[in-house]
């Protein structure tokens, strides 16, 4: 084989690493995304474990009851230590209610609408 065939195959095969990788994060920020991938971000963002706060050290939100958001999941009930006083409902607590009634391995939809609250 020639020199530059072997480039030429090289060079073949680091662009269609660039594009899937490039595609794969274009996948991780679409609105869907598998259940690993969205408690992975939540984690970074120091929101919520994965494991629904029981870890000593993770910093988690309270959440509502995932009941009051008929449109968003089924009811389910929630943790009474994860349960919030009443006030408007923030968009990392409906992504933590998609994460809780989820099954690992899901694919989990989130439509978040309105204003967040501060």
């Amino acid at each position: 084989m020639s020199r530059g065939f072997l480039v030429g195959l090289f060079s073949i095969a680091l662009l269609v690493l660039v594009v899937w990788g490039f595609l794969k994060s274009q996948a991780d920020v679409s609105g869907e995304a598998t259940l690993h991938g969205m408690a992975r971000r939540i984690e970074d963002a120091n929101l919520l474990n994965a494991s629904g706060c029981n870890d000593g050290n993770a910093r988690c939100v309270p959440v509502h009851d995932c009941s009051q958001m008929p449109s968003l999941l089924p009811p389910r009930t929630v943790p009474s230590d994860l349960v919030a006083e009443e006030k408007p409902i923030a968009p990392w607590e409906v992504v933590t209610c998609a994460l809780t009634s989820a099954r690992l391995g899901d694919s989990v939809r989130v439509r978040i609408t309105g204003t967040p609250a501060h």
